[in-house]
């Protein structure tokens, strides 16, 4: 089984246990599960997901989405996905149209955590759920995690491949190093100047992330708009040391907690 499949199924029982999907309409932010799972494992009588495709042209990644078998429409074309009942939208949630046929459910899966503006996204998915209506996403691994960077392996000019193993950052770095200081550390370990740049902008400037950290997703969900709202946390990582806790939680206070790899939210319209 694909391994970002493994983990979507995990979250979709979450959302299964809080919400019955039988003959309801979900809208799934940030991909769209294969047909035989969001429609065949639900009882679901639409699924529609959306996804952005800027978002993996600055990751530089495949997008996942290449595998999905089924109709796809651009945004500006969303109102055709009400006659539907299983379509991907490509396109930003703000583009959503007034006149998209309302959700019973909304389901994300370790996207939240790269989204931007998260605040005015959120707006406009509680404007196409029906009242009452519930919204589960977890965002995984979140900027205030051990590894909230992200980091993805980087391509030279020469087509070499560096794996970020080779860069020996710390966890937490994105936090604990200011890109100077990553710059100086990724050096310090004869990693090419065009290599590190690319790592430094990666970490500290790309839109592939939005740098959000546990309190953050606290404090959105407490202004969201939505009737409901909760955060749970996942586990805790058990390598996470009192000394790096303290100085995380010095830096950044009412950030954390820094040990959680994620969090859940349910937010009900």
């Amino acid at each position: 089984m694909d391994e970002a499949l493994s983990y979507q199924l995990l979250h979709l029982e979450e959302l299964k246990r809080r919400c019955d999907l039988n003959g309801k309409s979900v809208l799934e932010i940030g991909g769209c599960l294969p047909r035989d799972v969001a429609l065949g494992s639900t009882g679901a009588r639409r699924w529609i997901g959306i996804d952005l495709p800027d978002y993996w042209k600055e990751s530089g990644d495949e997008n996942p989405s290449r595998f999905y078998q089924g109709t796809i429409l651009d945004i500006d074309q969303a109102e055709q996905a009400n006659d539907l009942d299983y379509a991907l939208l490509l396109g930003d949630v703000l583009a959503l149209p007034e006149r998209i046929e309302p959700f019973d459910a909304v389901f994300s899966s370790c996207a939240f955590e790269h989204i931007q503006d998260l605040d005015k996204r959120l707006s406009v998915i509680r404007k196409v759920l029906r009242p009452g209506s519930l919204l589960l996403a977890v965002a995984m691994p979140i900027w205030s995690s051990p590894h909230g960077s992200h980091m993805l392996p980087i391509t030279d000019e020469n087509g070499r491949i560096w794996h970020p193993e080779s860069f020996a950052l710390p966890d937490w770095h994105q936090l604990l190093l200011t890109p100077d200081e990553m710059a100086v550390h990724m050096t310090n370990r004869h990693i090419p100047d065009s290599i590190v740049r690319k790592a430094v902008h990666w970490v500290h400037e790309s839109l592939y992330l939005n740098r959000l950290c546990a309190g953050d997703y606290v404090a959105l969900a407490a202004r969201s708009g939505f009737s409901e709202h909760r955060v749970l946390y996942s586990d805790r990582v058990d390598w996470a040391d009192p000394q790096t806790m303290h100085v995380l939680e010095t830096l950044y206070p009412g950030k954390g907690p820094f040990d959680r790899a994620g969090v859940m939210l349910t937010l009900r319209a």
